[in-house]
């Protein structure tokens, strides 16, 4: 489900503003160099997986939110993973990532208000087998094909930096090189 990354350090570049966002949940998508500083994209540069980095998206969720259960991508259970980040931690111990097993598809989305593409799922068929609360300062590789939501209960917003890469790296394979 999930791998912390300590040794790879990321930061915000220092002219990047974070998202405004009002009460609702909010995805957007940048270049690396809009939101990575130079060191961060010189750590991806030296594992070689610089050249294959989709995008950025940013996930920004408001406070005392619960979202939707999700695979990102339309491909249930690909092994695609991502590097998720969460660079606002104020206090890191009311939120939480969850996965499971999730048994009935509600609705499809992939279009282009929604840049991330998911499959969404419905709530009541979803078997929570693993809850994540982690250190958010430290980068973590997500296996983001499997049912999955995170549950904010904390009074300030979230904003998780998520590096995607093209379909070349899935989970298993980015696991390999960025734990060596």
């Amino acid at each position: 489900m999930f791998t912390l990354l300590p040794n790879l350090h990321l930061r915000l570049n220092s002219n990047f503003r974070l998202p405004d966002i009002d009460q609702t949940y909010k995805l957007t998508v940048f270049a690396v160099d809009e939101v990575l500083d130079q060191d961060s994209i010189n750590n991806l540069r030296i594992k070689n997986l610089l050249k294959d980095v989709r995008n950025i998206q940013i996930f920004s969720s408001p406070s005392f939110y619960t979202g939707n259960i999700h695979i990102d991508g339309t491909d249930p259970y690909t092994q695609e993973g991502a590097i998720n980040w969460v660079c606002n931690d104020t206090d890191q111990s009311y939120w939480s990532t969850q996965w499971g097993q999730a048994k009935k598809l509600v609705k499809e989305t992939s279009n282009k208000s929604n840049p991330g593409s998911a499959l969404y799922y419905d709530a009541k068929n979803f078997d929570i087998t693993t809850e994540w609360h982690g250190p958010c300062s430290i980068p973590a590789l997500i296996h983001v094909g499997i049912p999955h939501r995170i549950v904010n209960k904390s009074n300030h917003i979230r904003h998780c930096v998520s590096v995607r890469f093209n379909n070349k790296h899935g989970y298993y394979s980015l696991k390999e090189i960025l734990t060596d």
